[in-house]
């Protein structure tokens, strides 16, 4: 049986996104760093504002304020950056986000899709699979580990593969229907797990 195996970029494609700017801002971006994200912006010199709330919403929700800056921000002679770092994103999620620059209103808004685990230790989706499975690991980006997968008599269908990251994808479609359990070691932790195979 031939095993297509592929280890999906540490980095999300959605990784870092750009957004439209305000007119007071100059930079507007966010990145997904491990288990967090990171927004930064500029404003630009001679704009002025009191107070920048961050607001966050999940999956197409509603805007909920998840942070800010109080105080003056900017400055009437120099740029000025900032940041602010969104420490417990919801895992699995696409988030948007946005600034209110005081009286001066909203920024544009970014989004981002942030396929970490936070809440759980490891996951297989879909299940059940028809062509590929991604298991996701709650590990860093460069974590390096060991991947075993049995089918449901015992057999053992992938042996000793290497795994990097987070996060492994497995083409399924050569393999036998029925419920697949799997063993992921990184060091002295152990995420281990079942799914279903179904054609």
């Amino acid at each position: 049986m031939r095993l297509v195996f592929a280890l999906l970029p540490v980095l999300l494609p959605c990784a870092f996104v750009q957004a439209q700017e305000h007119p007071f801002l100059s930079v507007f971006t966010a990145t997904v760093r491990e288990e967090q994200v990171l927004l930064e912006w500029t404003m630009v010199a001679g704009s002025t504002c009191d107070g920048t709330l961050v607001e966050r919403a999940v999956d197409g929700g509603a805007w909920q304020q998840v942070g800010g800056i109080s105080g003056l921000c900017g400055d009437v002679n120099a740029p000025v950056a900032y940041d602010w770092t969104d420490a417990a994103p919801p895992e699995l999620s696409t988030l948007a986000y946005r600034l209110k620059l005081g009286a001066q209103g909203y920024s544009s808004t970014l989004q981002v899709r942030f396929e970490r685990l936070t809440a759980r230790e490891h996951l297989a989706f879909p299940s059940p699979a028809h062509e590929r499975v991604v298991l996701l690991f709650r590990e860093a980006g460069t974590a390096e580990g060991v991947l075993d997968v049995y089918d449901q008599a015992g057999r053992p269908v992938v042996v000793s593969l290497g795994v990097r990251g987070d996060r492994a994808e497995l083409d399924v479609r050569a393999w036998s229907a029925g419920v697949h359990h799997y063993r992921a070691t990184y060091g002295g932790r152990v995420h281990a797990g079942r799914f279903t195979v179904q054609h």
